[in-house]
């Protein structure tokens, strides 16, 4: 690697270009510092695969860093354990002086990003919906978010389509959107991932100028990763490119370009190149234009130049100019790494007119009140997906309730005993919210896995945990909902109805927590297996067949019972059943021992649904989201 030193005139250190003086003349920690990263995978039969090696690179505050490499350079790992989404194997990672392991909550607050991939946003909501979720995401109020969203819509010219859906508008606007997203909170480090792919020329430039503005008048430190080596040499003040999981250079990016000014030539030749002269010209790209070769590349030394002239004499080549070149970043890229190979529309507005933001708590980690928000934030969403989508499942419920008692007639011979109709009743009930809460939990889960929105919960200061519990709780009142709805409809159909009582009211709430613990249980299963939506629809169909739904439980073996009680929903509904239909007190059904079991199990599968997500969620932390 490459390394920087500097001293003054009398050859004492100085601040280094990774250090800021501020006005106070106090020194500011960079903009980001990786120390000694590596990360290694551990693959199946114990092979290790080292995508990150000894990898330290800080950046000053103020600066656009082009992070460059091939693929599979380990430049996504880097920027994951950069923004705190993959735990390195050792080292640290510090944001503005917060390290990321120990100060995740202020670390995590101090950057917005838009990562790889095609989405980095909710599809289902609008423009105006999903910057109001990202920004309370990060802590922020409406009130604060609302003048700086407008202000980015209007500059990324999407004000007027705000209230569309985003899965109606064109790649680049949805790019437009995810850019809109990173920058709604304001952070002081910004990392964009390929932020001009698929954009049109005009929306390409916007972006260019708003990154070069919002570096060099804002203060803003960017992290720019692209394939795009034309972009990354206007844009970046320094270059750090990575190799087999290896910083190789880190310099400025007119130091860089003067490093290999000196080695790189153009070669004009009269007539069209052998091919057999190809294999003296390794390292060289060679063009031909209007009866003129032209052959660009290194030539590190005179002996070199003379081969090569030497070559072309006694082929017959006719020699028309040797000149000097200035190289540009692809230039130097490709002789970098084949070196490497060898060895084992709209204008961005002045910082003046942009909307005030209030700075989000940076120096703290998230309060009390900020935290029961980030929850209503999720709450909202969750509402919001919920009013576009409800109704498809809704329907489909409300169409099963009619075909039951239609089957149970049909079944019966259009006899159907009471005695039977509310024990199945009960059960049919408790199943929409099992279904609900696992099913549909387990889909949004992998859906946002798949689509990258999933990692900006890492990029939240409030624990993921907590925020999809926050989820399970919307989706908990649509099982209810829905349940309200078939208990109506069959109980009309059927021409019975279930007596309320309020020894019933403990064990439903106890039916309905287990449901919670068994959505949690397979929603840490579906962080790290992608298959958990065919484990979900496979449990789901168990339970239907084993808790009473469509078959009396003691209608089953004796064996088949005792292993359907511990599937949710079938003890808790043989509880319910004592005190609705049998009529049973709660003093009752703690003397046998059933409201006992029913607690005992609900605090294990509690226990074990948490445990289970938060061990998937360090492994996701570990190896990355398995998409």
């Amino acid at each position: 690697m490459v390394q920087i030193t500097r001293k003054d005139s009398a050859g004492s250190a100085r601040p280094s270009d990774h250090e800021t003086v501020s006005g106070e003349g106090s020194i500011r920690p960079p903009a980001f510092e990786l120390k000694a990263l590596n990360k290694v995978y551990q693959r199946r039969r114990g092979e290790q695969v080292h995508a990150v090696e000894n990898l330290s690179l800080s950046m000053p505050v103020g600066q656009v860093l082009g992070l460059l490499g091939p693929n599979g350079a380990g430049k996504t790992t880097t920027i994951k354990m950069l923004c705190g989404l993959v735990t390195p194997t050792s080292g640290r990672v510090l944001l503005s002086g917060y390290d990321v392991a120990r100060e995740r909550a202020r670390a995590v607050q101090q950057i917005g990003a838009v990562l790889e991939g095609a989405r980095n946003v909710y599809w289902s909501l609008s423009a105006w919906q999903n910057l109001l979720y990202f920004g309370r995401l990060k802590g922020l109020r409406r009130k604060e978010i609302a003048p700086r969203a407008e202000f980015l819509l209007r500059a990324l010219d999407l004000w007027e389509q705000r209230h569309q859906v985003v899965s109606g508008f064109s790649r680049g606007m949805q790019q437009k959107v995810a850019l809109a997203a990173a920058l709604i909170t304001d952070p002081p480090l910004l990392l964009l991932d390929e932020p001009t792919l698929g954009l049109d020329v005009q929306t390409a430039r916007t972006v260019k100028e708003w990154v070069a503005q919002l570096a060099h008048e804002q203060g803003k430190s960017i992290v720019l990763t692209t394939h795009q080596l034309d972009l990354a040499q206007q844009l970046c003040d320094r270059v750090a490119i990575i190799s087999r999981g290896k910083l190789v250079i880190d310099l400025p990016t007119p130091a860089l370009l003067a490093r290999f000014r000196q080695d790189l030539y153009e070669i004009r030749l009269g007539g069209s190149v052998a091919p057999a002269v190809l294999p003296w010209l390794d390292g060289f790209s060679v063009t031909f234009d209007e009866g003129v070769s032209r052959m660009r590349g290194p030539i590190p030394d005179q002996d070199r130049l003379y081969d090569l002239l030497a070559e072309f004499r006694a082929r017959g080549l006719s020699l028309l100019a040797v000149e000097p070149i200035e190289p540009d970043l692809e230039d130097v890229f490709v002789q970098i790494l084949g070196r490497i190979n060898t060895m084992p529309s709209n204008t961005f507005l002045s910082s003046q007119e942009i909307p005030a933001l209030r700075q989000v708590n940076r120096r703290g980690g998230p309060h009390v009140i900020s935290t029961v928000r980030a929850a209503l934030n999720e709450i909202q969403k969750s509402l919001w997906l919920l009013w576009k989508h409800g109704p498809v499942v809704l329907t489909e419920f409300v169409a099963l309730a009619v075909f039951y008692p239609l089957l149970q007639f049909l079944v019966g011979n259009g006899t159907i005993a009471q005695v039977r109709v509310l024990p199945t009743l009960l059960a049919f009930l408790a199943y929409p919210l099992l279904f609900v809460m696992t099913f549909k939990f387990v889909g949004d889960l992998r859906e946002e896995i798949n689509s990258g929105t999933f990692e900006h919960l890492h990029l939240s200061p409030f624990a993921p945990a907590f925020l999809l519990a926050s989820r399970l709780a919307v989706l908990a009142l649509e099982g209810m909902m829905i349940s309200l709805i078939i208990g109506v409809v069959m109980s009309w159909a059927l021409g019975v109805s279930i007596p309320l009582r309020l020894a019933g009211v403990m064990p439903a709430a106890l039916t309905i927590i287990n449901i919670l613990s068994f959505a949690l249980l397979i929603g840490g299963l579906a962080l790290t297996l992608p298959q958990a939506g065919i484990i979900v629809s496979l449990l789901n169909g168990l339970v239907f067949l084993l808790n009473g739904t469509m078959i009396p439980l003691e209608w089953y073996p004796a064996w088949i019972q005792t292993f359907a009680r511990f599937l949710p929903t079938t003890l808790g509904i043989q509880v319910i059943e004592k005190t609705v239909l049998q009529q049973q007190s709660l003093a009752e059904i703690w003397a046998d021992g059933s409201l006992l079991w029913l607690l005992l199990y609900t605090i294990g599968l509690a226990l074990l649904g948490g445990l289970v997500f938060l061990l998937n969620d360090r492994h996701v932390m570990r190896k990355g989201i398995s998409h």
